[in-house]
């Protein structure tokens, strides 16, 4: 092979990598536009996935079971036990005085709940 066969096969060799080079920018460029946009799309979606009712126009029924309802305060309990305290005054009704009852009338289970022997009150009749 002579030198100037060896250059026009080296200069088409050349040709072709530019065309190769040229479609792989065109390529670039327009994988670059995919990517901007797939960046915007998941942006978006990303700001969608954290809404819930506390900041979109969601109901709370939306939420999920995983959400939480409190009002952001942290709660503090107190000390005491829930119920009536020690040493408060209760409320109850008071028994009317003997004089101002009409009947009084004995109630008593049929059998004790807990071992199922007849009562006194079941034998009497």
């Amino acid at each position: 092979m002579d030198d100037k066969a060896k250059i026009a096969e080296l200069t088409a060799q050349l040709l072709a990598k530019d065309v190769v080079i040229e479609e792989l920018r065109q390529e670039i460029v327009e994988l670059k536009g995919v990517v901007a946009e797939l960046r915007a799309l998941v942006a978006d979606l990303t700001e969608r996935l954290g809404q819930n009712s506390r900041n979109s126009h969601k109901p709370s029924s939306s939420d999920g079971p995983g959400a939480t309802r409190n009002s952001g305060k942290p709660k503090h309990g107190s000390d005491r036990k829930r119920g009536g305290q020690k040493g408060h005054r209760g409320r109850h009704r008071e028994l009317l005085p003997a004089d101002q009852v009409d009947a009084v009338v004995d109630v008593f289970p049929s059998h004790c709940e807990g071992c199922a022997v007849r009562g006194a009150a079941a034998t009497d009749s």
